[in-house]
């Protein structure tokens, strides 16, 4: 447990090393306490079932242009993206029936894709469990924290990965939304699982992420790259615990200083007010 460890070194009360480490040891330091020891095979086995829960969200207008965004399983048949990526449908510029949430997708560096993913699509009808709109200024209230909850058409959260070429694979499984408010600390890591700029499932960390948490609770800002397509990624800590919905960056394009998302800690309150949250964690389909 690396809290203990730093605990023990600044009370000297680690066991003793062996004579001959004990010169060399002397001089390795945490130099960082909120950067954690990582257990190598737990972390990269934590990565491989995220990798299953996250989808890129295709949406193709009325105009036949297409849209595309990030989103996420956080129930058996329930992916969560932001309002925005969803809000031509919302609107009417574009038709429930044209949204693909794809999983699964992979290509290789040269370009050559080989394996076009799973296709889910939505539900014909009430498709749109929940929304929360964007703020259109600085400080979003409780109620703008831009996310909205999909109904998919099929549960493949408790489906094979690759059901339709092994069905002996593993379950593909959700990400559990947090049961505790995280607290963002400055200058401590934030990583994104995303599909910047609509291609294959990308990971962005940084050790030195985040930068703040606004007055109310509804905005954090860090350093995490992104990029269009990026929006309605999950946020996570060093641990792979949720704690963000990546929803946009900075407006001044030219000079930008910060990515930003919604805490989970906000996104889960309103969810229980909206009478949601026991139902999304309950391990069940929401039909």
């Amino acid at each position: 447990n690396s809290k203990l460890f730093v605990f023990a070194q600044e009370f000297n009360l680690a066991p003793p090393m062996p004579p001959q480490l004990s010169a060399r040891g002397a001089l390795e330091k945490i130099i960082k306490k909120t950067n954690s020891f990582l257990d190598v095979n737990q972390w990269r086995e934590k990565l491989g079932t995220i990798e299953a829960q996250v989808c890129r969200i295709e949406i193709s207008k009325k105009n036949n242009t297409k849209e595309f965004g990030t989103g996420f399983l956080i129930a058996p048949n329930v992916v969560i993206t932001n309002y925005h990526v969803i809000e031509s449908v919302d609107s009417g510029q574009a038709n429930a029936s044209n949204i693909i949430l794809r999983f699964d997708y992979k290509q290789l560096v040269d370009g050559k894709i080989i394996n076009k993913g799973t296709e889910y699509r939505l539900v014909e009808s009430d498709w749109l469990i929940d929304k929360s709109p964007y703020a259109k200024n600085t400080l979003p209230t409780p109620e703008e924290l831009d996310y909205a909850l999909l109904r998919v058409d099929g549960v493949p959260g408790e489906e094979a990965i690759g059901k339709n070429s092994d069905p002996n694979a593993p379950q593909r499984g959700w990400i559990s939304l947090p049961t505790e408010p995280y607290e963002f600390l400055p200058e401590t890591p934030l990583l994104i699982v995303q599909h910047p700029k609509a291609e294959p499932l990308k990971l962005a960390f940084d050790t030195d992420a985040i930068i703040g948490i606004n007055e109310n609770g509804t905005t954090v800002k860090y350093k995490t790259n992104t990029q269009p397509g990026s929006s309605g990624s999950p946020c996570f800590d060093i641990n792979w615990n949720l704690v963000a919905l990546h929803h946009s960056g900075d407006p001044d394009w030219r000079n930008p200083t910060y990515n930003a998302g919604t805490p989970f800690s906000a996104i889960c309150s309103r969810l229980e007010k909206q009478g949601l949250l026991a139902d999304l964690r309950s391990g069940q389909p929401l039909w």
